[in-house]
């Protein structure tokens, strides 16, 4: 038993037209693509990690000892070397001092 797959098609280019459903029906249509969105979403988080690298250390070295924290200790602190090693790490301290000082 064979099954038709229905063609997609490309909807009609309306010009001129600004109606809100107008608009609605066209975001639905163009959407954004994944190939674009997650090298967006890893720069972002690449750059939030290595921001934090000095907080997460500290963070993993107030656990509690044992094998949890030696595991978070040991990646926490090539990733904090390598923030100090760019000066990301001075980037954020002068960052949180201008947010300091307007508070």
């Amino acid at each position: 038993m064979a099954t038709k797959r229905a063609k997609r098609s490309t909807p009609a280019r309306r010009t001129g037209s600004t109606k809100p459903a107008d608009l609605a029906d066209q975001a639905v249509i163009t959407g954004t693509r994944p190939g674009r969105v997650c090298p967006a979403l890893l720069v972002f988080y690449g750059a939030a990690l290595l921001l934090n690298a000095e907080g997460l250390l500290r963070t993993a070295g107030r656990l509690p000892y044992g094998p949890m924290r030696d595991r978070c200790v040991a990646m926490a602190m090539p990733v904090a070397h390598f923030s100090q090693q760019i000066g990301i790490s001075r980037l954020r301290s002068a960052i949180e001092s201008l947010v300091n000082k307007s508070k």
